[in-house]
Parts: structure tokens; sequence; C-alpha cells
């Protein structure tokens, strides 16, 4: 079994091929609740830089306080996120001004990166209520205003991986959330997972390939697998379009 993959050029092609990558869309939405995009909008340039800013942060300003933090001095607690994460609020209001070590140019840079991450939210938030018979803004209006922010997490190597998850079984909040996974070519088999009755699924695509969830179908429950990791994973995942909340995820292997 294989999460769907959706080509968006289709939706700016002829009536047969609009009308092919809406059902592909419906279809996704409804039997899965999550699925890769492929010519989504999202500058491929954009989505590099923000890989290179969440590992270069990570290095710099997280890894030496994670590794002397209370979880990674207390592996034997039990059912631990191996996780360092933090979030950025963006819109209506943000905190960014908070992360002073962030400089102004990435700060320049992760607007741009959220306002495509957005307007992609919409575009697929149009296509959700036409396929489910609603004026196309319905979706859109009835989570305004939007609550967008981006939540940056990095999953290191954990000396005993057999005690702990990288995150724990969950399903997401928010109407649309947005994944980037950003993963290095090693990493088969130890990617993000989507439980459903009876079914395990892992997702696992080459780099810059957003991924999308929303609740307005069926919504998966996911976990990341850190048990079989001997390395260390990155994400950034967040919110797109939310009534209070939104997010945007990027996720990679970090060696």
């Amino acid at each position: 079994m294989e999460i769907p993959v959706i080509d968006l050029k289709g939706l700016a092609g002829d009536e047969s091929s609009r009308s092919r990558t809406m059902a592909q869309i419906h279809e996704a939405c409804k039997d899965w609740g999550f699925f890769w995009l492929e010519n989504h909008g999202v500058d491929a340039a954009v989505m590099e830089d923000v890989k290179r800013f969440v590992l270069g942060h990570y290095e710099e300003h997280l890894e030496a306080k994670f590794h002397a933090s209370h979880l990674a001095g207390n592996l034997d607690a039990a059912q631990v996120d191996w996780e360092a994460a933090y979030s950025i609020h963006h819109r209506p209001e943000t905190n960014i001004a908070d992360f002073t070590e962030i400089s102004p140019a990435t700060r320049e840079l992760l607007d741009a990166y959220i306002a495509q991450t957005v307007a992609l939210a919409e575009l697929l938030a149009e296509c959700m209520s036409l396929n489910l018979g609603l004026a196309a803004g319905h979706i859109r209006a009835a989570l305004a205003p939007p609550a967008v922010g981006t939540k940056f997490a990095m999953y290191p190597a954990c000396p005993r991986p057999e005690l702990v998850w990288g995150l724990r079984a969950h399903t997401d909040a928010g109407g649309i959330v947005i994944m980037l996974q950003l993963r290095n070519t090693d990493t088969a088999g130890k990617s993000l997972q989507l439980l459903f009755p009876h079914i395990l699924v892992t997702a696992e695509l080459p780099f810059f390939h957003p991924c999308v969830s929303s609740p307005f179908f069926l919504f998966p429950t996911e976990r990341l697998p850190e048990r079989s990791w001997p390395e260390e994973v990155a994400s950034v995942p967040a919110r797109a379009l939310s009534p209070a909340r939104a997010s945007t995820g990027v996720w990679a292997r970090h060696r």
C-alpha cells in the first residue's frame, strides 16, 4: 500500500486534467487524509534554504542544550518523545522577535516560505470545498482568520533507541497541515509512519515532497519510530489553515 502522490499541475490543465486531479485529491482526502504533492508551487530554492537553516540552527543553538537536558539524561522515563523542538508563530501575530539569533535575512526567508505554504493551503482548501459540493471559499472562510505557525524539530541519534520514540503516535491539530520532508537517501524504512485501522504505512519519498493532512476527511494517526534510527532526523511541520492555529513541517535526516 502506497501513500497517494498528486501532481497539482493538472489543476491548471484542460478540463479533463483538472477533473482527474480534483478526483485524486478527493479520494486521497476521503481514503487517506494524507498525501504527497508534486508541482505544488513552493519554490525549491526556498525549501533548500529552509533546510539549511533548520540544520544549522540546531547545530549552533540546540544540539548541546538537548544533550545536556533532563530528557537526554533520563532515558529510563517511559513513553518520551526524543525531540528537540521549538515553534514560531507567523500569523496573525508573530513571535519571531523572541528568537534573537535568527538573522533578518533568515526571517525574510521564513516569511517567503510561509507565504507560499499558505497559498498552497488555500488552493487545497478550495479543492476540498468544491469536492464536497460547497462554495470554493467555504473551508477557507470557516477557518478564518487562520493562525499560522511552524514547528522546527530535530530527532537526534539516541544511545538507547529501544527506550523512546522520536515522536509518539498522535493526530495533528489544525485544519490543513503541510509538512516538507527533507531527508537523506539512507533513511529507507525509518521515516514518518501513518497508522490506520489494521494498517501501518511508512511515508517514504525523496527530498522536497510536501505532504498534506486534513481532518475534514480521514485524519490518520502519525508517529516517528526513533527505535531504528542510529543517526539524527530533522522536522519542520507547519499548519497553514486552522480555526485557531496552523502549521508547516520539514523533515530531514542529519548526520
